[in-house]
C-alpha cells in the first residue's frame, strides 16, 4: 500500500477546482483514455485512483451505464461525492485501498490513471493487479497510465503542462520520485511515487492474471493543438511523461 492518502488529505477542493484544468489531463490524459476506451454504451467501469471524480465523471458523460469510482484518500471521494449530489449522474464513490479491494461487482473496464505509481513494492503491484482483475468479468480490459520511465529529468521541464518531476539521473527501479502539479503560479507541495519500468509493471500484471497487453502512446487532442499551437507541444512529444497499458483479464 501506498501514503497516497497521507500526501492529499486536506488539498483535495483545490485540487478539484484547479488541476482539472491541466493542459496535459485536458488535451492528452482525457482524449487519450477517451479513444481508448470508444463506444461505452451499456457498459461498466470501474475507476480507481479516482480522487475526486474528474474522470469518473468524464466516462459517464461518454456513455457508460454504470461508473464505480475508487479512492484511499477519504477527503477525495468527500469532494467527489458533493460534487455527484451538485450535478447527479448516477454515480457510486466508495473509499479503498486498490490494493485490497471490497467486491464490487464484475465490470467491463477498470481505468487507472495515476494508481500504479503509487505501489510501495513489486509485490503491491501484483496486489493491485489481483484486486483489480477480482472485478472485472473474464475478458475485461484494464487500462492504466503510469510514467514514462525514459521521462525527461531536466527541472520544469513539464512545468507548463501542469506539473514538474524530480527525478534522479540514476533513478532505479522501485525507487522513490518525487512530482508536484502546477497551474500557472499554483504549485501542490511536492508528492511521492514510485519509479517502474515497463518490464516490471508488464510482468506483475501478468502475475496478477491480465494478458494481451499494449503499451500505448498518448495523444493530444486537436483542441489542445488549437488551444496551445503545435510548438507547446513539442517538449512533450519529444520526452512523453507518461504512457498508457491496456490489458485484458485472461
Amino acid at each position: 500500500m501506498s501514503d497516497r492518502h497521507d500526501q492529499y488529505e486536506g488539498v483535495a477542493d483545490s485540487y478539484d477546482q484547479t488541476f482539472k484544468l491541466l493542459p496535459s489531463r485536458e488535451h492528452v490524459e482525457a482524449f487519450s483514455l477517451y479513444r481508448l476506451l470508444d463506444d461505452l454504451s451499456g457498459r461498466s467501469v470501474l475507476d480507481l485512483a479516482c480522487g475526486t471524480g474528474i474522470f469518473t465523471r468524464a466516462i459517464r458523460r461518454w456513455g457508460a451505464a454504470r461508473v464505480v469510482g475508487v479512492d484511499i484518500s477519504e477527503d477525495m471521494v468527500r469532494v467527489a461525492r458533493a460534487r455527484e449530489a451538485e450535478a447527479p449522474l448516477g454515480l457510486e464513490y466508495v473509499v479503498g485501498d486498490a490494493a485490497a479491494l471490497d467486491d464490487l461487482g464484475r465490470f467491463d473496464c477498470a481505468v487507472a490513471m495515476h494508481l500504479l505509481g503509487y505501489a510501495t513494492s513489486r509485490d503491491v503491484l501484483v496486489q493491485m493487479g489481483k484486486s483489480v482483475a477480482r472485478n472485472l468479468r473474464p475478458g475485461g480490459r484494464f487500462i492504466t497510465e503510469i510514467a514514462h520511465p525514459e521521462l525527461s529529468r531536466t527541472p520544469g521541464y513539464y512545468h507548463k503542462y501542469g506539473f514538474e518531476f524530480f527525478i534522479d539521473e540514476n533513478v532505479k527501479d522501485g525507487d522513490e520520485v518525487h512530482f508536484s502539479l502546477t497551474l500557472g503560479d499554483r504549485v501542490t507541495p511536492r508528492l511521492t511515487g514510485i519509479y517502474w519500468t515497463l518490464d516490471t509493471v508488464a510482468s506483475a500484471m501478468e502475475e496478477a492474471g491480465f494478458s494481451g497487453r499494449r503499451w500505448v502512446t498518448p495523444e493530444v487532442s486537436e483542441q489542445g493543438r488549437a488551444q496551445h499551437g503545435e510548438a507547446f507541444w513539442d517538449d512533450f512529444l519529444r520526452k512523453l511523461p507518461h504512457i498508457i497499458l491496456d490489458c485484458m483479464k485472461a
